[in-house]
């Protein structure tokens, strides 16, 4: 084989590799981003909806306090509260940009529901809506 297509034979192994590595790791970026709202999730005791419009209240907050200060490290210490390890840890996945509480509430709905121990609340578990207990 000429020496020029080999270097393209391996050229293009390489691309393929890089193409591989590309997509696990944004698989494992979209898997973070979805662990770190349902911890969040978890620091709250309410409907799935009032946990999703609280999360990203707190978000927003401190995005705009304390993402710039923190935002170089890799997790906060032991002594800060949990929902602010959590604020962090959401930040870091999402390069530090806000989301919405309607776009969290669809993140929770497609992961384990389960580990969220979700309440039935009369917004969410009404007879008029068909969700609930099954008779």
């Amino acid at each position: 084989m000429m020496p020029g297509v080999a270097l393209l034979v391996e050229a293009a192994e390489l691309r393929a590799r890089a193409a591989v590595a590309e997509a696990e790791g944004r698989r494992l970026q979209v898997r973070e981003r979805r662990d770190a709202i349902v911890a969040a999730l978890e620091l709250y005791d309410a409907s799935l909806t009032t946990r999703s419009a609280a999360l990203e209240i707190d978000l927003k907050r401190y995005l705009g306090v304390a993402w710039l200060r923190e935002r170089d490290l890799e997790s906060l210490p032991e002594t800060s509260s949990p929902l602010r390890r959590a604020l962090h840890r959401i930040a870091q996945s999402r390069n530090g940009e806000g989301i919405k509480a309607r776009r969290i509430f669809d993140v929770a709905k497609k992961c384990n529901q389960e580990r969220l121990r979700l309440h039935k609340f009369r917004d969410e578990a009404s007879p008029e809506n068909g969700i609930g207990e099954a008779q």
